[in-house]
């Protein structure tokens, strides 16, 4: 395989597991929407998860998520926390698990 050939391989196996990815967000932030979150709860913890891929990290691999956290110097100890907090939802995230309704 040339040069090339791999650029545009490597190139398009990133662009599907990014797709992959902000598909899993995406249900994710239905899931959140279903289980009667407000829409400003929603929204932050769908732009927390995207700022984190879009700096590298795998958001399947709790590892990566705090290492990526880890790396943010310029990130101020209140925006780590809220980093977190969006993971760590996202990580609890029950795919088939029936959850009741949050009342508000």
């Amino acid at each position: 395989m040339d040069t090339a050939t791999e650029i545009k391989t490597v190139a398009g196996e990133s662009k599907t597991a990014k797709s992959i990815t902000e598909a899993k967000i995406i249900d994710f932030l239905w899931w959140m929407k279903k289980q009667g979150y407000k829409e400003t709860t929603i929204i932050s913890r769908g732009v927390r998860l995207r700022r984190l891929v879009n700096l590298g990290a795998n958001l399947n691999n709790p590892e990566s998520v705090k290492e990526t956290i880890a790396k943010q110097d310029k990130w101020k100890d209140s925006m780590k926390e809220v980093a977190v907090f969006a993971y760590d939802l996202y990580a609890k995230w029950p795919i088939l698990k029936h959850h009741q309704p949050r009342q508000h």
